[in-house]
């Protein structure tokens, strides 16, 4: 259980009132799932409709008005909630170990705050870093560096001489340095180019579930610090992706391409290959991108600016109208 106050002074939020300190919470709830001993966060006034009013305090924005429950007031609500989600849920402390079940070659360096769980396997050369934890089923390759704090789930594989920083999260299933996609056609058959280069991924990057992301022909792949890539996202043979971009499920981006920092890739969206994102773009969901794009919001295929293809989009379903209309009025001067 933790006190509103020291809850809210963790999480930089205005308790009111301050009188209300000393009420105790122990977790977070949807707005109708509520608990007498969890608080729960409303964006809006309207959310309050959905509640079963028994939680004990909320979360809400600055100009929330008062209700009858202690309120937490912050700038940023969703942050707030993120922020009391790592107070009230804190991680368990990871304990250093290598199982006896683990595949550790003799060459590879392991941290002793690491932690390698049963059925992994760490291959010559790699590296481990202080309090990185590698799940069971995971194989890391030849001559990996994995840096402190990062997280490896089950059953993610590493290729060789892939190089991660600090704080990387993994999730289960994903590839990093596989060969990408590259042959070149003889005339008789598609001879496959080999692949002698690596991923780099920097500090903070998140790569989700069955996610994959190619090695270099030559050269190496970048993943840039900070960026987030969901589900089911493929990164072709040397894309440089730039820091604290948000790549979501199903993304598909060919191989050479450029993609600047703090760039939105909704899901679905498709880059070509040798194509130039430029940092602060957005990409509405099933995006396709065949060439350069400056900074800017766009949406459809090709993509465009997103009010072009917004009003293009509604036209296309006033057809049918226009259509009729037009049958219409050729009937009406005797038009076949």
């Amino acid at each position: 259980m933790t006190r509103l106050d020291t809850l809210a002074a963790g999480i930089g939020a205005e308790l009111v009132p301050a009188s209300a300190g000393a009420v105790q919470v122990a977790t977070l709830s949807l707005p109708e799932e509520q608990k007498s001993d969890s608080i729960c966060a409303l964006n809006k006034v309207s959310m309050l409709a959905q509640t079963a009013g028994v939680a004990a305090a909320y979360i809400v924005p600055l100009d929330f008005p008062a209700t009858d429950k202690p309120l937490l007031k912050a700038k940023n609500p969703r942050l707030a909630m993120t922020l009391a989600i790592d107070i009230l849920h804190p991680a368990k402390p990871l304990i250093g170990d290598v199982s006896k079940l683990a595949s550790v070659a003799d060459s590879a360096k392991v941290s002793a705050s690491a932690r390698v769980d049963d059925f992994a396997v760490v291959g010559e050369g790699s590296v481990v870093g202080d309090g990185a934890h590698i799940c069971s089923g995971v194989i890391v390759g030849a001559n990996v560096v994995i840096g402190k704090g990062c997280k490896l789930y089950p059953h993610v594989v590493i290729y060789d001489n892939t190089v991660m920083g600090d704080g990387v999260i993994i999730h289960a299933g994903a590839v990093i340095g596989a060969d990408g996609f590259g042959f070149e056609f003889t005339g008789a058959n598609h001879r496959k180019i080999t692949h002698i280069g690596n991923v780099v991924i920097g500090n903070g990057v998140e790569i989700g579930a069955n996610s994959a992301i190619d090695r270099a022909v030559i050269g190496s792949t970048v993943i840039a610090a900070g960026t987030k890539i969901d589900n089911m996202v493929h990164i072709g043979h040397n894309v440089q992706i730039g820091k604290n971009c948000l790549l979501c499920a199903q993304v598909g981006i060919a191989g050479s391409t450029v993609v600047g920092d703090f760039v939105t890739m909704g899901g679905q969206c498709g880059v070509g290959d040798h194509a130039n994102v430029e940092s602060g773009t957005q990409l509405a969901a099933k995006t396709g991108v065949m060439k350069h794009l400056s900074k800017g919001v766009y949406g459809g295929l090709p993509a465009r600016p997103i009010n072009e293809w917004l009003k293009q989009t509604a036209l296309i379903g006033q057809l049918g109208d226009m259509k009729r209309e037009l049958s219409a009025i050729r009937n009406s001067i005797g038009e076949k």
